[in-house]
């Protein structure tokens, strides 16, 4: 593993106030059915234990799935979720990064459409997403909170990944 010197920048991922908005109700109607069941604990008892398992799952899957920071280091980007999950990708096999107008996440992406992304869609923001392609792997959309940024920095660490390995071979 390398160092925390190897880190060259680190970015925090966006979020759109709706993303929140239909997270956070979510959570409370799931909240509100187990309180409105419990009430009646003695009718729906089983129902009361599926509903605490629900909200329980839910609140673990937010925590643990949500992007949390995007790092940059020299021989990586690494997608930070909750503790202790994080995605490293290889700077070598990054093909292309680009920046994704907000206008084009409502309409149309390209030749398919943004709820039918063939790759990892972890983009929480419509107005800062960024589309990074890969090569033998999944292509992955994200939302930095600063994509020009974030864009300049990574193409930077691509390039300078792409000099220092050829100078290997």
């Amino acid at each position: 593993m390398a160092s925390p010197d190897d880190l060259i920048c680190e970015h925090t991922a966006r979020y759109d106030s709706w993303v929140i908005l239909v997270l956070v109700a979510f959570f409370v109607l799931q909240l509100v059915l187990l309180l409105i069941f419990a009430a009646n604990a003695a009718d729906a008892a089983v129902l009361v234990w599926v509903l605490a398992g629900v909200v329980a799952f839910y609140c673990l899957l937010c925590a643990f799935v949500m992007p949390r920071r995007y790092q940059i280091y020299r021989d990586r980007l690494r997608i930070v979720f909750g503790r202790p999950l994080a995605w490293n990708i290889p700077l070598s096999t990054i093909t292309e990064a680009r920046s994704v107008p907000g206008s084009m996440i409502t309409k149309n992406l390209g030749p398919y459409w943004y709820w039918d992304y063939k790759g990892l869609n972890l983009a929480t923001s419509s107005q800062s997403v960024v589309e990074i392609r890969r090569e033998g792997g999944w292509g992955l959309l994200m939302s930095p909170a600063d994509k020009s940024v974030f864009l300049e920095q990574l193409t930077e660490a691509i390039e300078r990944d792409t000099a220092s390995s050829g100078l290997l071979v």
